[in-house]
């Protein structure tokens, strides 16, 4: 009798082993990921991570915005950086809209477009901030305006200054993100962009009438009017209401 239950204690240790070695085998198979993919999913080394800023870049007919043929489809946009290199590279969309994240840090935007002459700009991309550009190209077969722009006329040719601040985003108890809307007088959209941590969205607009439109999740849309005039700052001050 003896000797049978020392037979089974080592049949079971031994089989205690094998199982302690299966359960080892398939931790190490199940393991953390290695050094580089974890490096390769950092944040601030992806687009859109912690060193990149966000580009928006509308092309649009400079003479024939105000009457609702503004956004120009296929134009091609560069970033070009110091050496002249393009870091990034695309098209606008059918509705002359084009969106890429870029890191920060100062370069030349180009944006082409064939019958246009080519519209070119030095901006700064800042980390963790939208910046959108109005590039307005001027058709090669029409010389540029010589009388003085008004609302209806004509868009100049140099922009002004356009801002939007939404006022009670510190008495807000949580982040308020909101999307600014920029409709000309026809309806198309001229601009579009989000505010930034501080509630503020600026951009250059042609001379000329526009729709402000704000709208961020769980508040009122706030609309108004405003006229942009050229070489000038146009301050637009919103205060956003909760939805009851």
């Amino acid at each position: 009798m003896s000797k049978l239950i020392r037979h089974l204690t080592r049949k079971s240790a031994g089989l205690m082993a094998l199982m302690a070695l299966l359960v080892a085998a398939t931790g190490v198979m199940a393991g953390t990921p290695s050094a580089a993919s974890a490096s390769a999913a950092s944040p601030s080394t992806l687009a859109g991570g912690t060193n990149y800023g966000k580009l928006n870049v509308s092309a649009y007919n400079a003479v024939q915005a105000q009457a609702g043929f503004g956004g120009i489809s296929g134009s091609a946009i560069a970033v070009l950086n110091t050496k002249g290199e393009a870091i990034v590279k695309g098209t606008t969309d059918s509705k002359g809209f084009f969106s890429n994240y870029v890191q920060q840090g100062v370069y030349t935007l180009t944006v082409t477009a064939p019958g246009f002459s080519q519209f070119s700009k030095q901006i700064e991309i800042v980390a963790t901030k939208s910046l959108t550009i109005q590039a307005a190209l001027m058709p090669l077969s029409e010389s540029a305006p010589t009388a003085t722009p008004t609302s209806d006329s004509v868009l100049a040719s140099a922009p002004g200054k356009f801002k939007v601040t939404i006022e009670n985003i510190s008495m807000s108890p949580v982040a308020i993100q909101a999307t600014v809307y920029v409709y000309n007088q026809a309806g198309a959209t001229i601009a579009k962009g989000e505010t930034d941590p501080l509630g503020n969205f600026s951009t250059e607009l042609a001379a000329g009438t526009y729709t402000v439109v704000v709208k961020a999740t769980g508040f009122n849309n706030s609309k108004q009017q405003v006229n942009v005039s050229t070489g000038k700052l146009t301050d637009v001050r919103v205060t956003l209401t909760r939805i009851a």
